[in-house]
């Protein structure tokens, strides 16, 4: 019998053959301009389908860290595929995977200066999202043996191939409470910090 994850890997690659055999109605209008060709293409909004198995993949990946990785992790999508802005073919989906038991702050914000921040620590944003990394690089592989991991990133760990339907870019990274979310508390002025070397 085929599992979930078989059963959606061939739901897609079966969706992209029976949609490369049609063409779209855009298609129909610049037959001759390949770049106008690319340009409508990208502005048209991208099948229902397509967004639910590139969430999906992102799902797999997520839940797969979550199972084989250490401590407590978030796991937020970011970029193109959340926005609804991703392009058919072209986009991957960013997947940024939290260390929720460490966060920075930054010190002139009110609950910084108002003393609501009261567990110091000697680990820095370097140290947690290095060892963060090369965790997730394991579990990954572990996890999608048949995909291809690219770490010679360091931003992101790059997945693809394999069981996968979508390539998936894993972002470890952290909080960092700015000054607009420590007046506020609301997530969208919270900031992130990703490794970049």
């Amino acid at each position: 019998s085929l599992d979930h994850y078989t059963v959606i890997a061939m739901d897609a690659k079966d969706f992209i053959v029976n949609r490369s055999l049609t063409k779209e109605a855009w298609e129909h209008r610049v037959k001759d301009k390949p770049n106008t060709t690319f340009a409508l293409g990208a502005m048209q909004e991208v099948d229902p389908t397509y967004t639910r198995i590139s969430i999906e993949t992102a799902e797999r990946v997520s839940n797969q860290l979550s199972k084989r990785t250490s401590g407590n992790l978030e796991f937020e999508l970011q970029g193109s595929v959340p926005l609804n802005v991703h392009i058919r073919g072209v986009s991957d989906v960013d997947l940024l995977a939290i260390e929720a038991d460490f966060h920075t702050y930054d010190a002139r914000g009110y609950m910084s200066t108002s003393g609501q921040y009261r567990s110091p620590t000697s680990r820095t944003s370097v140290g947690v999202l290095t060892a963060r990394r090369g965790e997730m690089s394991k579990a990954l592989r572990d996890a999608f043996p048949a995909a291809t991991i690219d770490t010679s990133g360091s931003k992101a760990i790059k997945l693809q191939g394999g069981s996968l339907a979508r390539p998936v870019d894993v972002v470890p990274s952290h909080w960092h409470d700015t000054i607009s979310y420590q007046a506020s508390g609301q997530k969208h002025d919270r900031a992130v910090t990703i490794l970049v070397y």
